[in-house]
C-alpha cells in the first residue's frame, strides 16, 4: 500500500501550511503539510476533485470485480456511510445549534500506515452529516465512522495503484459532475436576489387586498378545451342559469367536479388559478353566469352559488408571506430572463429530423433499466 501513497504524493504534491488546510496530513509531514483531502500530500483546493475520482474509482472497482467477495464486502461497508450521509452530501449545511468542542491546533485523531487523520479533517466530515445525525452517533458508531473514512483511503490507494485514475469511464465521470457543478453554481448565482424591500411589499399589498380577505364562495363550472364548444355551452348557461347542473353533467371535462353537476364546495382566494379565481370573485348575484374564462386547463363558464363575506387580513400578519412571493417571482424572472438571453445570443438552430434519427437507432433498452432524459 506504501507504493500507492507514495504515487499521490508524486502526482499531488504537499503544499505548504499557507494554504490553511487543517485536514489530512501525512504524519511525517503534519507539522508543516497540508493534505486538503482525505489522504496526505493532497492540495487543498484538489479536494472536490479527488472525492469525485474516489467514489468514481469505487464503483468502477466494484464493476470490474463484482464476482469477488472481500471487494464486494469493501464496496458495501465504504457505500454503507455514503448511503447514510446521502441527503447531506446533495446539499452540506452546518445546524447552527450544534457546536464542536473546541479541539487542540493540529490535533491527530487517526493514523493508518504512514498517514493520518487530523481532527480539522474528521470535523468537517461529521458537519456534512444532519444535527440529528450528529447527536445520535455513539461510541461505537464514531469509531466506525473514522474506520470508514480511512478504508475509503485505502480502496481509494489501490485504485490508484491499478490506474483506474485514468480510467475513461472515471474521467467522463469526472467531467459529467464537474459540469453539473458548474451549471448549478451559476445558476445559483443568478438567484442571487436583492431582498424584496418593505414599499413593494405594502404597494402589492394595497394592489391585492381582495387576495388577502376571509371571504369565500362556492361555484359551479364547466371545462371545456376547445373555444366553439365552450362558448356554445356558455350561451346555453346564460339563457337558462337553471340547467348549468345538467350542462356540466353532460359537457364538462373536469371529470372530478362533472358528477357533482360541476360544483367545487366553497374556496378562498389563492386555491384556483388566478384567472379562475378573479372571475369567480367578480360574480355578483345567485346563479350568476360569468364569461368565457381561459387557464391553462382550458375554458371554465362558472357559476355563482353562494358568497361569504369575510374579514381583511391587515398586512401586518401577511406581510411575510407578499414578501416570499415577490422574491420567489423576481428569482422565477431572473432564471428565466437569464436562459432566454443565453439562447438568443446563442442562435440555436436544432435539425429535428436529425434528432430523430439519431433516437431512431438508439439500441433497445435492457429490461429494467431506465435513463433519464436531459443527457446526464
Amino acid at each position: 500500500m506504501e507504493s500507492a501513497f507514495s504515487c499521490y504524493r508524486s502526482v499531488y504534491p504537499p503544499v505548504n501550511r499557507s494554504d490553511g488546510c487543517g485536514r489530512l496530513m501525512s504524519r511525517e509531514n503534519f507539522g508543516g503539510g497540508c493534505g486538503g483531502g482525505w489522504m496526505a500530500g493532497f492540495p487543498c483546493r484538489r479536494a472536490p476533485f479527488r472525492r469525485v475520482v474516489g467514489w468514481a474509482i469505487l464503483s468502477e472497482m466494484s464493476n470490474r470485480f463484482r464476482a469477488g467477495a472481500l471487494v464486494c464486502s469493501v464496496v458495501v461497508v465504504v457505500f454503507g456511510v455514503q448511503a447514510c450521509s446521502q441527503q447531506r452530501e446533495a446539499v452540506p449545511q452546518v445546524d447552527q445549534g450544534v457546536r464542536a468542542e473546541p479541539t487542540p491546533r493540529g490535533e491527530l485523531v487517526a493514523t493508518y500506515g504512514d498517514n493520518a487523520i487530523g481532527a480539522a479533517a474528521l470535523r468537517e466530515e461529521l458537519m456534512r452529516l444532519s444535527g440529528r445525525s450528529r447527536k445520535s452517533l455513539s461510541p461505537e458508531s464514531q469509531r466506525r465512522f473514522v474506520e470508514n473514512l480511512i478504508l475509503q483511503d485505502l480502496v481509494f490507494a489501490v485504485g490508484i495503484e491499478r490506474g483506474l485514475d485514468r480510467d475513461p469511464a472515471i474521467q467522463r465521470q469526472l467531467r459529467d459532475q464537474e459540469r453539473r457543478l458548474i451549471v448549478q453554481r451559476v445558476v445559483a448565482e443568478v438567484k442571487q436576489i436583492p431582498e424584496v424591500g418593505d414599499a413593494a411589499v405594502a404597494a402589492y399589498y394595497e394592489e391585492n387586498q381582495r387576495r388577502y380577505s376571509t371571504a369565500t364562495l362556492r361555484a359551479r363550472h364547466i371545462l371545456i378545451k376547445e373555444r366553439a364548444a365552450a362558448e356554445a355551452v356558455q350561451a346555453q348557461a346564460l339563457a337558462a342559469p337553471e340547467t348549468f347542473v345538467a350542462l356540466a353533467q353532460e359537457h364538462s371535462e373536469d371529470t372530478a367536479s362533472a358528477r357533482k353537476g360541476g360544483d367545487l364546495g366553497f374556496f378562498g382566494h389563492g386555491r384556483m388559478a388566478p384567472a379562475f379565481e378573479a372571475a369567480a370573485f367578480a360574480l355578483e348575484g345567485e346563479l350568476a353566469i360569468s364569461e368565457l374564462v381561459e387557464t391553462p386547463y382550458g375554458f371554465h363558464v362558472i357559476q355563482l352559488v353562494e358568497k361569504r363575506p369575510g374579514q381583511q387580513r391587515p398586512l401586518e400578519q401577511v406581510g411575510e408571506q407578499i414578501r416570499a412571493l415577490l422574491l420567489r417571482r423576481a428569482v422565477d424572472a431572473a432564471v428565466r430572463d437569464f436562459y432566454a438571453s443565453l439562447q438568443a445570443e446563442a442562435a440555436i438552430e436544432i435539425d429535428a429530423d436529425a434528432v430523430a434519427r439519431v433516437v431512431a437507432a438508439l439500441p433497445e433498452p435492457s429490461p429494467g433499466v431506465h435513463r433519464r432524459a436531459g443527457g446526464h
